[in-house]
């Protein structure tokens, strides 16, 4: 008896051992798949437009899982397909729609997420501006017994379902990006006090601060910004080289720091050592 219970206890031990490898196998295959998929939007949004067979030669995969993941990007309405190319769906805007941009570095993001989770802690109220890494940052904190204060129709939503107190500030929605602008969102946000905000940038600019493509999402973060005890600006190293007209702070203002995933490469690097010589607190994500 003792060896026929030995045995089905070393049988149970490799089937475990099975399902767990086929699980891990399959989380991989995802990870890599969203990867593959980010490529491809990143090098639509830098060429505007491109041909099936560039993309092919661009990105390392067979000809025809590159045309399984142009056709559920298309399906989704990431790009657009006509005859052999494939093209950005607003080529004429600096910033992409925001459900481009919740694709795009979103194993990134959600990283970066994490790390500004750990600051928001039970009881606080909280401001999150919009965008797709602000959205990451709600997801994250949920759970959390916390007051949330949004512009974001897309936050709103996301935690319509959760038991935590959201007050949205109003004002004029501004359709591309699902997200409320204008004097009254300002004036809401002039009225308030939080513990802390996290606040998205749409681009860097070198040596100097932190950027966005709208005058009026200018003025609402620099409220933001004054609204909050401390200030954390988010964004994915990705924005290091994608600077835009309007700085919203720069390195030497009075914000509490920066969250942003780790990266090697130099100009990030760089950046980096510039903020935390302007006393900035850099937190990084174990994402390269």
């Amino acid at each position: 008896m003792n060896g026929i219970f030995v045995i089905l206890l070393v049988n149970r031990i490799c089937f475990s051992n099975m399902l767990l490898n086929t699980i891990c196998k399959r989380g991989d295959l995802e990870i890599n798949i969203r990867k593959r998929q980010e490529k491809i939007l990143e090098f639509i949004q830098e060429k505007g437009e491109l041909s099936v067979n560039e993309l092919i030669d661009l990105i390392p995969a067979s000809p025809a899982t590159i045309r399984r993941d142009i056709s559920f990007l298309s399906e989704k309405g990431l790009i657009i397909r006509s005859h052999g190319y494939v093209h950005n769906p607003d080529k004429d805007s600096p910033v992409l729609p925001l459900k481009t941009r919740t694709i795009l570095a979103s194993h990134k993001k959600e990283q970066i997420a994490k790390k500004a989770s750990e600051l928001v802690k039970s009881g606080m109220t909280v401001v999150l501006d919009s965008g797709s890494t602000c959205l990451a940052i709600a997801l994250a904190i949920k759970d959390k017994d916390i007051t949330v204060v949004t512009n974001s129709i897309e936050i709103c939503s996301a935690l319509a379902l959760s038991d935590i107190k959201v007050i949205c500030t109003g004002g004029i929605m501004e359709n591309k990006h699902l997200c409320f602008l204008g004097k009254d969102a300002d004036i809401f946000i002039e009225n308030i006090e939080v513990d802390i905000g996290f606040i998205g940038a749409t681009g860097v600019r070198v040596n100097s601060g932190f950027t966005t493509s709208s005058p009026l999402q200018y003025d609402f973060k620099k409220r933001l910004i004054q609204a909050s005890r401390k200030q954390y600006i988010v964004f994915d190293s990705s924005k290091f080289y994608s600077a835009n007209i309007y700085m919203f702070a720069n390195y030497s203002d009075e914000i509490t720091g920066v969250i942003t995933n780790n990266s090697t490469d130099e100009t990030a690097i760089v950046q980096l050592d510039l903020m935390r010589d302007n006393g900035l607190d850099i937190i990084l994500s174990n994402d390269l």
